[in-house]
Protein backbone atom coordinates (compact mmCIF):
# COMPACT_ATOMS: atom_id res chain seq x y z
CA UNK A 1 0.00 0.00 0.00
CA UNK A 2 2.08 2.94 1.21
CA UNK A 3 5.76 3.59 0.79
CA UNK A 4 8.48 2.56 3.22
CA UNK A 5 7.90 3.38 6.87
CA UNK A 6 9.54 6.54 8.17
CA UNK A 7 12.33 6.12 10.72
CA UNK A 8 11.41 8.95 13.10
CA UNK A 9 14.53 8.55 15.27
CA UNK A 10 16.71 9.15 12.21
CA UNK A 11 14.50 12.06 11.10
CA UNK A 12 14.69 13.65 14.58
CA UNK A 13 18.48 13.37 14.51
CA UNK A 14 18.66 15.10 11.10
CA UNK A 15 16.24 17.83 12.19
CA UNK A 16 18.12 18.54 15.44
CA UNK A 17 21.50 18.63 13.65
CA UNK A 18 20.25 21.65 11.61
CA UNK A 19 22.75 20.93 8.85
CA UNK A 20 20.23 20.09 6.12
CA UNK A 21 17.17 21.87 4.75
CA UNK A 22 13.70 20.36 5.10
CA UNK A 23 13.82 19.37 1.40
CA UNK A 24 17.13 17.54 1.83
CA UNK A 25 15.85 15.69 4.89
CA UNK A 26 12.65 14.73 3.04
CA UNK A 27 14.69 13.35 0.11
CA UNK A 28 16.92 11.34 2.45
CA UNK A 29 14.07 9.91 4.53
CA UNK A 30 11.83 9.24 1.65
CA UNK A 31 8.83 11.33 2.75
CA UNK A 32 7.26 14.67 1.93
CA UNK A 33 8.61 18.03 3.07
CA UNK A 34 5.40 18.69 5.01
CA UNK A 35 5.96 15.49 7.03
CA UNK A 36 9.41 16.78 8.03
CA UNK A 37 8.06 20.25 8.89
CA UNK A 38 5.22 18.77 10.96
CA UNK A 39 7.63 16.44 12.79
CA UNK A 40 9.98 19.36 13.53
CA UNK A 41 7.10 21.36 14.97
CA UNK A 42 6.05 18.38 17.07
CA UNK A 43 9.49 17.98 18.63
CA UNK A 44 9.92 21.75 19.07
CA UNK A 45 12.54 22.32 16.37
CA UNK A 46 10.54 24.43 13.93
CA UNK A 47 12.50 26.99 11.94
CA UNK A 48 11.27 30.49 11.27
CA UNK A 49 12.00 32.65 8.26
CA UNK A 50 14.60 35.27 8.98
CA UNK A 51 14.28 38.77 7.60
CA UNK A 52 16.94 39.05 4.90
CA UNK A 53 16.05 42.23 3.04
CA UNK A 54 15.50 45.63 4.59
CA UNK A 55 11.90 46.75 4.72
CA UNK A 56 11.04 49.31 2.05
CA UNK A 57 11.14 52.93 3.16
CA UNK A 58 8.56 55.02 1.29
CA UNK A 59 10.09 57.91 -0.63
CA UNK A 60 7.35 60.31 0.49
CA UNK A 61 5.52 60.22 3.79
CA UNK A 62 1.99 58.99 3.26
CA UNK A 63 -0.56 61.65 4.04
CA UNK A 64 -4.28 61.42 3.55
CA UNK A 65 -5.20 63.81 0.76
CA UNK A 66 -8.89 64.12 1.62
CA UNK A 67 -10.70 62.73 4.64
CA UNK A 68 -14.07 61.86 3.12
CA UNK A 69 -15.70 60.70 6.37
CA UNK A 70 -14.66 63.81 8.29
CA UNK A 71 -15.98 66.00 5.46
CA UNK A 72 -19.23 64.04 5.43
CA UNK A 73 -19.69 64.61 9.17
CA UNK A 74 -18.86 68.31 8.83
CA UNK A 75 -21.32 68.72 5.96
CA UNK A 76 -18.69 69.10 3.19
CA UNK A 77 -16.82 72.41 3.24
CA UNK A 78 -17.54 74.83 0.39
CA UNK A 79 -13.89 74.87 -0.76
CA UNK A 80 -14.20 74.11 -4.49
CA UNK A 81 -10.59 72.96 -4.90
CA UNK A 82 -11.31 69.61 -3.21
CA UNK A 83 -13.93 68.77 -5.84
CA UNK A 84 -12.05 70.36 -8.73
CA UNK A 85 -11.58 67.30 -10.95
CA UNK A 86 -14.76 65.47 -9.98
CA UNK A 87 -17.87 65.35 -12.14
CA UNK A 88 -20.92 67.33 -11.07
CA UNK A 89 -22.64 64.04 -10.16
CA UNK A 90 -19.94 63.18 -7.61
CA UNK A 91 -19.82 66.74 -6.24
CA UNK A 92 -23.50 66.66 -5.37
CA UNK A 93 -26.20 69.24 -5.89
CA UNK A 94 -25.31 72.79 -4.87
CA UNK A 95 -28.08 74.82 -3.29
Amino acid sequence: MGGPRINYKKMDKLIKAKKKTWDQIAAKMPCSKSAVVNRAAKIGEQRFKTKTAQSRIPSEPRTKSFDYLAALRAGFPTDKRQNEDLSSYVQGVRV
